[in-house]
């Protein structure tokens, strides 16, 4: 029953806060193993907290945010506390940093801001160990043997879904058909989670290293995947390197540090007829990575005429504000439709 709680508790401080719905909420906070509380050691540890926290950012490797993380680190710092890791003991630095500091550190160097909307993913990954093959679910049965590659993913910022492995589960995708790779079979286990995009691999020992191969699913785009590690946990830091990546290619916004232009982009929403859809439309807008700054300049019915200022060009602000499952197409230039939820 303790460890139970345990396991239960830390999902809560460390999984829970992360990803809810698609939504990524701590984009801008890291967790890192520290051994003592004193400043010492804190400031030795901000670098690789302000790295966790580029990553999730921005979607891309750290191999390519290394550099933008040095001893100037402590600058983006906006505050940090300690907490003890539950199942363990271990003492934790929770680091917070500054987002607009952060996202222009990212501009500078012609990197994208990835929004805190993100497609949330159901992720099917089979592993071979010592002849052994299983899929990873949402407890392992009990067992905390693949917890460490299941954060892999949070703290890239992906929202990720884990397959309960009940009957259901089994029956529709046993874990030969996975590491087959049938496409069928993974569509129809992936339909009861009902997420944004899916991910199926199988991950097995290659050569003097690890490797793992299958493919990404997403509205009607279908990508091959194909990674190596020298490690199991090197290899699914390669996969979700490759997940985050994809998306930041799609939604990822690279901003201007000196603004786009002095004139604001019109955008009409219709079919907004209730005050709470009002004030959900204006957050949506003031969310959206690329919008500066947003200006209400007319009530029209059911229609509202807004001023976006820009610090990133239209086409990629309206990619992610179309993103938003809240939002439709309309026929008319500059107008797009609220749906609501």
């Amino acid at each position: 029953m303790r460890s139970v709680f345990l396991r239960l508790m830390y999902c809560l401080l460390f999984a829970a806060p992360v990803v809810s719905a698609g939504v990524v909420t701590d984009l801008y906070q890291a967790s890192i193993e520290v051994s003592d509380r004193t400043p010492t050691t804190r400031q030795a540890a901000v670098p690789a907290a302000l790295l966790q926290v580029l990553t999730k950012v921005s979607g891309r490797p750290t191999a390519e945010l290394g550099g933008l993380a040095g001893k100037s680190a402590s600058q983006y710092l906006a505050s940090f506390r300690y907490i003890s890791r539950p199942n363990d003991g271990v003492l934790i630095l929770q680091a917070m940093f500054a987002a607009g500091q952060v996202n222009d550190l990212l501009a500078r160097h012609g990197l994208p801001v990835w929004g805190s909307n993100r497609p949330d993913v159901t992720f099917w990954l089979g592993v071979s160990r010592s002849g052994s093959r299983a899929v990873i679910g949402a407890d392992d049965d009990g067992v905390d043997q693949y917890e460490a590659l299941r954060q892999t993913f949070v703290q890239h910022g992906i929202p990720s879904v884990w397959p309960m492995l009940d009957l259901e589960d089994r029956l529709a995708l046993p874990a030969e058909r996975l590491f087959g790779l049938f496409r069928d079979d993974i569509r129809a286990a992936s339909v009861r989670y009902d997420t944004d995009a899916v991910v199926a691999a199988r991950i097995m020992p290659f050569a003097d290293g690890w490797r793992a191969d299958g493919y990404i699913e997403y509205r009607h785009d279908s990508l091959p995947l194909d990674v190596q590690g020298t490690s199991e946990q090197a290899v699914v830091t390669a996969l979700a390197e490759a997940v985050g990546g994809y998306f930041s290619g799609r939604y990822g916004v690279v901003t201007s540090t000196t603004g786009m232009s002095s004139e604001q982009q019109a955008l009409t929403i219709q079919h907004v007829t209730r005050y709470d859809d009002y004030q959900s439309v204006l957050r949506l807008l003031a969310s959206v990575s690329g919008v500066e700054h947003v200006d209400v300049l007319a009530v029209r019915g059911d229609s509202l005429d807004f001023g976006l200022t820009l610090n990133a060009s239209w086409p990629q602000v309206l990619t992610n504000i179309r993103f938003d499952g809240r939002i439709g197409d309309s026929d008319l230039p500059d107008t797009l439709r609220w749906k609501g939820r």
